[in-house]
């Protein structure tokens, strides 16, 4: 018997409007991230994303990183 592999789907990500293909309704919740963010003082900062499998933590994640290289933070 042959093992099955899944494979994740590529998440595109339109660099003019991060959020076109947010098919999960991200965006509040990644702009609430980046207020924090901003909030924070300069310095190396850690993020944990705990979701069951299949909740969309990959797709946040990379919404979350183009959204924060777009307001200039080092990701």
């Amino acid at each position: 018997m042959t093992a099955r592999r899944i494979r994740p789907m590529d998440i595109i990500v339109p660099e003019d409007d991060v959020f076109k293909n947010d098919l999960l309704s991200r965006r509040r919740e990644i702009e609430v991230l980046s207020a924090m963010f901003t909030s924070l003082q300069k310095g190396p900062c850690v993020l944990a994303v705990d979701a069951p499998w299949g909740y969309g933590k990959t797709t946040f994640i990379e919404l979350c990183n183009h959204q924060l290289k777009k307001e200039k933070y080092h990701v």
